[in-house]
């Protein structure tokens, strides 16, 4: 008999494993423990208990039907007959999960440890650890995914996020990241390397960028494992400023998925201001459990279905498609150059429109330096007060009062602009085609003149 349905919100409910992770989980298990040969028998045992949790569990019965037809009928034809170490046999029944499924997130993993603690679960009825507290010490020497958080030219913030850890953990790291951006004009999140994580973490980023109210339901999805239901909401409260009247951009690859495909699907739905830009994402909707098949073997299968979303079409193994599809390396100079243009377009202030076009014309000189012939450049060259100007083999350098000497781009034959000086550029004058000077302009509209010697 079934056990009674019933809605849980409780967001350290599902998690879900990176790409990363594992692979690390795989690689690191196998090399570490002894590699003793499995007997035919226990690899029947492996196989047969897969197959049926395939069947009985996969949130998409055709598929997990079809995906265990497919895996018996290889080990009955012998396909894994001579792979008899744990690590070959596993890789090849993972090769074959994913080849028929299609599903990423479906494989087997061997980690001793955490089979001991569901065991201990399954036979006490009593929660062990989460995977959150077994990995807490290592997350935190990567401070939970928040990989890098800065202010790029135009006051516009970016984060480099790695993962979605729980929020039990990284919540304070959050919230300060969060902060970090509360006085910037539009704000690029980069998901790049980020393979999933967890989704309370997930609701509570959105919940920043999102107007929301009580009434909103992300999903709800069911659970074939025991019957129960998970409900993802937003946070009502967000400790700080909330971020919903600037430009979003989200950068995408093909390593994207789970709970950053999910944070990207609720952010294209609910935020007014959000692009994403990048490549498709991996497709990997369907949230996992672990279970035990035999020993220290653990089978990772998404066990829950989705009964009801803002979003009718999901992203299972068709991923989500960015609004610029450009490859996932040019991603961030296309979004930083896009969002300036963008916030000099949306302003009437002419000063601020200046400013935004310093900026683009800085960044377009580092991105794409124009080529100026040498003769021009070697007219540079010279003494301009206490400024010197040299002309070498790889282009002119400016220096000031004998300090370091710095390289100079061009943003056209005359306009330059100094690396690692933002707030001014060097314009050098003529007279009949003879270099007189040079004048150095700065971002808050002054200007210095200075004559060549």
């Amino acid at each position: 008999m079934l056990q009674e349905s019933k809605i849980t919100i409780w967001h350290n409910r599902i998690f879900i494993l990176t790409a990363f992770s594992f692979v690390f989980l795989f690689t690191f298990n196998f090399y570490s423990l002894a590699q003793e040969k499995l007997s035919r028998a226990q690899k029947k045992e492996i196989v047969e208990t897969l197959c049926s949790k395939l069947e009985k569990l996969y949130p998409i019965p055709e598929i997990g039907k079809k995906t265990s037809l497919d895996i018996l009928k290889n080990y009955e034809e012998g396909k894994y007959s001579n792979y008899n170490f744990p690590s070959e046999f596993v890789q090849h029944l993972n090769d074959d999960l994913e080849s028929s499924s299609k599903d990423g997130h479906l494989g087997i993993i061997y980690d001793s440890a955490m089979a001991s603690e569901l065991k201990k679960e399954e036979d006490t009825g009593e929660k062990s650890e989460s995977y959150a507290d077994l990995t807490f010490e290592s997350e935190r020497w990567n401070n939970f995914g928040f990989k890098e958080l800065k202010i790029l030219e135009g006051n516009i913030g970016y984060l480099d996020l790695r993962t979605f850890f729980s929020l039990k953990y990284a919540g304070e790291t959050a919230v300060a990241a969060m902060n970090f951006f509360s006085n910037c004009n539009a704000i690029i999140i980069d998901l790049r390397k980020n393979g999933g994580g967890w989704d309370d973490m997930v609701t509570f980023l959105a919940s920043y960028f999102i107007n929301n109210n009580d009434d909103i339901i992300f999903s709800i999805t069911h659970s074939t494992l025991d019957n129960s239901y998970f409900a993802s909401v937003p946070s009502l409260y967000v400790p700080g400023k909330k971020l919903t009247d600037i430009p979003i951009v989200i950068l995408t690859s093909k390593s994207t998925a789970s709970a950053a495909e999910a944070f990207t699907n609720i952010m294209r739905f609910f935020s007014k201001n959000i692009s994403i830009i990048g490549e498709t994402t991996a497709g990997a909707e369907n949230p996992v459990e672990h279970i035990i098949l035999f020993g220290g073997y653990i089978l990772r299968i998404p066990t829950w279905q989705k009964i009801y979303s803002y979003d009718k079409s999901g992203w299972e193994g068709v991923g989500i498609k960015p609004n610029i599809e450009v490859k996932s390396d040019s991603a961030l100079k296309i979004a930083h150059i896009n969002l300036l243009h963008q916030l000099k377009k949306e302003t009437s202030d002419e000063t601020i429109k200046n400013k935004y076009q310093w900026y683009i014309d800085g960044i377009n000189a580092l991105n794409n330096p124009i080529s100026v012939p040498g003769n021009i450049l070697q007219a540079y060259n010279g003494t301009y007060g206490n400024r010197n100007i040299y002309y070498e083999s790889d282009g002119l350098y400016y220096q000031y009062k004998g300090r370091t000497k710095r390289k100079m781009f061009a943003i056209s034959n005359e306009y330059f602009l100094i690396e690692g000086y933002d707030f001014f550029r060097v314009r050098f004058i003529k007279n009949k085609n003879k270099v007189i000077g040079l004048n150095e302009i700065y971002d808050d509209g002054n200007i210095t003149k200075l004559s060549k010697e």
